[in-house]
C-alpha cells in the first residue's frame, strides 16, 4: 500500500522509514538523558491500523494542547 505523507511524498508502508528511525532514536536519546519524562505516541501501521501509547509524566494541560495541534495538522492532511 502507498499513503502519502504529510510533506506529499508516496511512501510504502512495507519499508522502514529512515525519518521515523532518526526521530525516534532521538527522542529516545533524550529520554535517557532525562529531558523528556513522558510521552503519548500515535502510530499509523503497514496494515493501515493505528494504535498509541502513553507512558510517564502526562498530567499537564500543555500536552493536551500538543494533542490538538496534532489533531489538526493530521485533519489538514485528510482534508486536503
Amino acid at each position: 500500500m502507498t499513503v502519502v505523507s504529510i510533506s506529499g511524498d508516496g511512501s510504502d508502508m512495507s519499508k522502514p522509514n529512515e525519518e521515523i528511525v532518526a526521530l525516534l532514536e532521538g527522542i529516545l536519546e533524550r529520554a535517557k538523558s532525562g529531558d523528556i519524562c513522558g510521552v503519548g505516541v500515535i502510530a499509523l501501521h503497514n496494515d493501515s491500523a493505528s494504535s498509541y501509547w502513553i507512558k510517564g509524566l502526562i498530567g499537564t494541560y500543555g500536552l493536551l494542547g500538543v494533542c490538538d495541534m496534532v489533531k489538526s495538522e493530521i485533519m489538514e492532511v485528510l482534508q486536503s
